[in-house]
């Protein structure tokens, strides 16, 4: 991806910032397409949803960030972003590239984005958006604790991310994204990998931050949102081919995770 398109901050509705200590810390409520071009920013970013979820995609890694997720993202990264609804409720925080490459490990390449699970981040994304509305003479203090805590929990995943990986979860996320619409579980992946169904939830949970089903789920939706904006085929061939027993099937699990029904998502596409 070579071109850049407008980045989202242009349709910001809502902005309550604060500058502290290189960061500039801001409580937003944006109105964004539900579609985002390949875009980039000059500050690196960490971006949390308190409301409303998102996709954003960097090369061939996509990143699925629901309500307490961090997205980690450095300076110049160039990223497209897929919006579960048009209203985004979400703490962002920026920072110039020498401020941000001063705050991330090594291990963590600069020209790349990370996600760190709400696990890792506790109630940090709700201090941030409390001590924003205090806006007290201790709230600066306490902000830029509560951003470096962010900062630390993400350089750890980095690090942690950058050593081996268990073999099975690679495996099976590599089988789970190959399934084009095969039956897919995480009974069915323990037994072709020859693992128990306890190790490789347990293994796949605290790599991924996720469960197997999770990302079983999230990846037949996002095939049906890509054939669905890219075919003219019908939704009931839609969700066979992405492995859905059928096409309410599909239907419950789209509204659920991108808040459309399967045809509003193709009619807004159209508009």
């Amino acid at each position: 991806m070579t071109s850049c398109g407008p980045p989202c901050d242009a349709a910001v509705r809502e902005r309550h910032a604060l500058s502290i200590g290189g960061f500039e810390i801001s409580r937003e409520i944006e109105t964004c397409e539900l579609l985002l071009p390949p875009h980039a920013h000059s500050r690196g970013r960490i971006r949390i949803p308190l409301e409303g979820a998102f996709e954003e995609r960097v090369g061939e890694r996509v990143h699925r960030c629901d309500p307490g997720v961090a997205i980690l993202r450095g300076p110049g990264v160039v990223h497209e972003n897929r919006m579960d609804r048009a209203v985004i409720r979400s703490i962002l925080v920026e920072m110039p590239p020498e401020r941000y490459a001063r705050c991330i490990s090594q291990s963590f390449p600069a020209l790349d984005a990370i996600s760190v699970p709400g696990s890792a981040v506790e109630d940090i994304p709700q201090r941030i958006a409390g001590e924003l509305e205090r806006g007290d003479a201790a709230s600066p203090v306490s902000l830029e604790g509560l951003v470096l805590h962010l900062l630390a929990a993400a350089s750890r995943i980095a690090a942690l991310r950058s050593g081996a990986r268990p073999w099975a979860v690679v495996e099976a996320v590599r089988r789970i994204e190959s399934a084009q619409g095969r039956a897919v579980s995480l009974s069915s992946l323990a037994n072709e990998l020859g693992v128990s169904t306890t190790r490789l939830a347990r293994e796949f949970r605290r790599d991924q931050g996720r469960s197997v089903g999770d990302v079983i789920r999230e990846r037949r939706v996002a095939a049906a949102a890509d054939a669905l904006l890219t075919t003219s085929l019908s939704a009931g061939a839609i969700a066979a081919e992405c492995g859905f027993s059928d096409q309410a099937h599909m239907a419950r699990e789209f509204k659920r995770l991108r808040g459309v029904s399967p045809a509003e998502y193709r009619g807004l596409s159209e508009r």
